[in-house]
């Protein structure tokens, strides 16, 4: 997630409901936050067994009425996130 508050919120009561949670907050559209998140999770667990790329953003609008910028974001988060996501992970 990238609101570390609502992040941590949610992993809390999580915990609090008898569950164990390891929550790292991160943009998966920068590289940056990308590389750091791999070296966190190899710090922590030294490899990673399952990696799920649910991540997804929609303009819910028409094509037509959708600007190049909005599409290229809806590339970078619908697409290219997953890309290197599995790439780093």
């Amino acid at each position: 997630a990238r609101n570390v508050e609502r992040l941590e919120e949610l992993a809390k009561a999580l915990c609090e409901a008898g569950h164990q949670v390891e929550h790292f907050a991160a943009d998966v559209t920068k590289q940056a936050d990308i590389d750091r998140l791999q070296n966190e999770v190899a710090t922590k667990f030294g490899k990673l067994d399952l990696l799920c790329n649910c991540v997804g953003q929609s303009t819910r609008g028409a094509a037509l009425d959708t600007s190049p910028e909005d599409f290229q974001s809806l590339l970078d988060v619908n697409f290219l996130s997953s890309v290197r996501m599995t790439r780093a992970l």
